[in-house]
């Protein structure tokens, strides 16, 4: 029974550290906020609405989705720049406060932010699948 107590505590130990770090790094996005600048970040995560252009309107759980992918640090690779012409197959327009396009190039595997006259190119590998089928099953319907 001691052995039993003893293995549980330390295997609560272990994985508490884990469990913390996933949810830290789930909701972190100090990179992206520093990379793309403080106008285009609160455009994306405070917009009063969200289109894809030419398609439709967004509801809110669809915008908090697409969120979840673009405020997300562990999606972008932030130090690199590919040599891929950027031809954007799809572009997602976020209105409020600051007014922020997002143009996506699935075969570039990148994102480019335009706000004003900035613009901010990101390269997306790690997150390039998964938010791909994102998009194409509950965004395009």
């Amino acid at each position: 029974m001691k052995k039993l107590i003893v293995c549980s505590i330390l295997f609560a130990l272990a994985i508490i550290p884990m469990l913390t770090s996933c949810q830290q790094s789930g909701s972190s996005s100090q990179q992206f906020k520093a990379k793309v600048g403080r106008e285009i970040f609160i455009g994306l995560s405070k917009p009063g609405h969200v289109k894809i252009e030419g398609k439709r309107t967004l509801t809110q759980p669809e915008i908090e989705g697409l969120q979840s992918f673009l405020l997300a640090d562990q999606g972008y690779i932030f130090d690199r720049t590919k040599k891929c012409l950027f031809i954007p197959e799809m572009t997602i327009t976020f209105e409020g406060k600051e007014q922020v396009v997002a143009m996506i190039s699935f075969v570039c595997k990148q994102v480019k932010f335009v706000h004003d006259d900035q613009t901010v190119i990101i390269d997306t590998d790690p997150m390039a699948e998964e938010f791909n089928d994102y998009i194409q099953k509950e965004l395009i319907k």
